[in-house]
């Protein structure tokens, strides 16, 4: 089981490393840091969002259609 927990600080880091890139480059195209935070923390929302509600969805069942 620990070497999930060393799986997860790995992917974790890397997925650090590559949003700094991610935003540096999105600053540099937008010209402005103001439209790319918030550029980056709406697409962020928005991701997690669907992932909440996916989630939601199936632990609550509501995704399948019932028959009459």
């Amino acid at each position: 089981m620990s070497w999930l927990y060393y799986l997860i600080s790995l992917l974790s880091g890397a997925a650090l490393t590559l949003q700094v890139g991610v935003n540096n480059q999105l600053r540099e195209k937008v010209n402005s840091p103001m439209l790319s935070s918030l550029l980056s923390f709406s697409v962020g929302a928005l991701c997690l969002g669907i992932v909440f509600a996916g989630v939601v969805l199936l632990l609550t069942g509501a995704y399948m259609i019932q028959k009459f």
